[in-house]
């Protein structure tokens, strides 16, 4: 039998939902991004152990920080002003940053 493509032999299908197809580039990311009261963090390095979360102003000052046991799916920072800030994610000696603006 051949497909309208010219092809005789079709693979079984297969369900790729949850399957990360291509490469990351980069390995720590935020979103949705402007947010309003809930961050969702992607850390595609498998890490263990404590993780310290900072965000920063735009002046460097630090507004928001919490320790985690390991890396939370997301964090409520419901109580920042709008603005730019500068999320710091820091695991085991590595330290990922990403921008982030609040609405």
């Amino acid at each position: 039998i051949t497909n309208t493509n010219g092809c005789n032999n079709i693979s079984a299908p297969f369900d790729s939902k949850g399957m990360l197809l291509g490469k990351i580039t980069n390995s720590f990311r935020i979103f949705p991004n402007p947010v309003v009261d809930n961050v969702n963090i992607f850390l595609a390095d498998k890490v263990e152990g404590e993780v310290q979360i900072n965000i920063y102003a735009m002046d460097g000052k630090s507004v928001w920080n919490k320790t985690y046991s390991s890396v939370p799916s997301n964090i409520n920072i419901s109580t920042l002003t709008p603005g730019i800030y500068v999320l710091d994610c820091s695991v085991q000696g590595k330290k990922y940053t990403a921008k982030l603006i609040k609405n």
